[in-house]
């Protein structure tokens, strides 16, 4: 049962944030969109949590990251209706 418990709880929590996932869109260019289903506000800063994410995808292409456009979606966030934030951006040499 305790085992059952922790896959619960390990399901909960990663449910908290969705994966990020970096998505080619062009010739160097990126998109990055999370989604936060916490209306909480667990995730205090999830701007800085994507654009350190996009940077060091870039960072680690060994190539400099240049925000192109950074979107996120309008309060008021609940369940149903998380916060989303859309990252496109570009890995330059």
């Amino acid at each position: 049962m305790e085992k059952y418990l922790r896959y619960l709880l390990l399901a909960v929590l990663a449910g908290c944030a969705s994966p990020q996932e970096v998505i080619p869109t062009g010739n160097n260019t990126y998109r990055l969109t999370r989604n936060f289903s916490s209306p909480s506000g667990v995730k205090q800063s999830p701007r800085i949590d994507a654009v350190r994410s996009a940077y060091e995808y870039c960072k680690r292409a060994g190539k400099n990251f240049q925000v192109i456009e950074l979107q996120e979606s309008q309060p008021p966030y609940t369940w149903s209706q998380p916060r989303r934030l859309v990252l496109d951006f570009k890995c330059r040499q």
